[in-house]
């Protein structure tokens, strides 16, 4: 694989990273609007995932709500929860802050009520692929700019 390249794909990945925050910002800037209604929280757990690194957590929460007649499921607690965390405290507050069979306020989108939210507005973990993002394009331009002196190093 050529230099180039490599350099390449991580300012494609840093972009692609810094697109998909600015999106996540913008869906948790717009559920601040959303509607409200009573959910009912059916399971909560802490889900682990281990690695050479150490470990991540991430909260799993699942909850139902009615609409008009309608039954929903859903296990979004915030727009980005999906990142998981380097540390277990925070999500373990999560955990315990939704407990099984507790009655909930849950926001939902009025115009795709399928689409709902716990916590409206930004997370910090989100944050994280706007700075990896800027990490992976700065990294990539000095890279580029440096290319001459690199290349000279490896032949």
């Amino acid at each position: 694989m050529s230099y180039i390249f490599i350099v390449n794909i991580l300012a494609v990945i840093g972009i692609i990273l810094i697109i998909h925050f600015t999106y996540i910002f913008w869906l948790s800037k717009r559920n601040r609007n959303w509607k409200t209604t009573e959910g009912e929280v059916i399971s909560s757990k802490t889900q682990e995932s281990y690695f050479d690194e150490g470990a991540m957590y991430k909260a799993v929460i699942q909850y139902k709500y009615v609409i008009r007649e309608k039954e929903y499921f859903s296990k979004r607690i915030f727009n980005g929860d999906y990142i998981g965390k380097n540390f277990s405290k925070s999500i373990k507050t999560l955990v315990n802050k939704y407990v099984k069979g507790e009655k909930i306020l849950v926001y939902y989108d009025p115009q795709h009520p399928n689409q709902s939210v716990l916590e409206t507005g930004v997370h910090a973990v989100i944050y994280r692929e706007l700075f990896a993002g800027i990490f992976l394009v700065a990294l990539s331009v000095i890279l580029k700019a440096g290319e001459s002196f690199f290349v000279s190093l490896i032949l």
